[in-house]
């Protein structure tokens, strides 16, 4: 378990990924009380609220060149300002996904192993769509390769 804390990379290229591509790019939230907002309009207690967790995470003010992928965005000097919500691929506050840290360790152990049997590559130039949650529309090419021990 300890070693997987160490595969910083590993954890940032993960975060950085959630980052593009949310797992579920919307939630619901009920408001608990009014909320007045700047324009003047009222929401009102009990209304459901949507949360566009991809616009958060496009956000500039928070990630400059947010198409870019980058995952030295997740060093822990470039976070030291960051706005605690402007990052919520497993939601935030008490809501939030109680398997988050589970999940990340178990990404790391199944990442870290598969890279270290194979090689991986795309082929094409596949996204996937964002609907309620991330799918392809005609899947995704990718090549594995056995990694051979020098």
């Amino acid at each position: 378990m300890e070693l997987f804390n160490e595969l910083k990379y590993i954890e940032r290229v993960i975060k950085e990924t959630l980052r593009i591509y949310p797992s579920v790019p919307v939630i619901g939230r009920e408001i608990a009380k009014d909320i007045d907002l700047p324009s003047g309009y009222k929401v009102p207690a009990g209304s459901i609220m949507a949360v566009i967790i991809a616009g958060i995470h496009f956000n500039k003010k928070h990630y400059p060149n947010p198409e870019v992928f980058d995952p030295d965005r997740f060093l822990p000097e470039k976070m030291v300002n960051r706005h605690p919500y402007s990052y919520v691929p497993f939601s935030a506050g008490p809501r939030n996904c109680i398997g988050q840290r589970f999940a990340m360790l178990e990404l790391k152990s199944a990442i870290s192993h598969f890279l270290l049997k194979y090689e991986i590559g795309a082929e094409g130039d596949t996204l996937p769509g964002m609907i309620l949650t991330l799918q392809s529309d005609n899947g995704h090419k990718v090549w594995l390769r056995p990694r051979v021990n020098k």
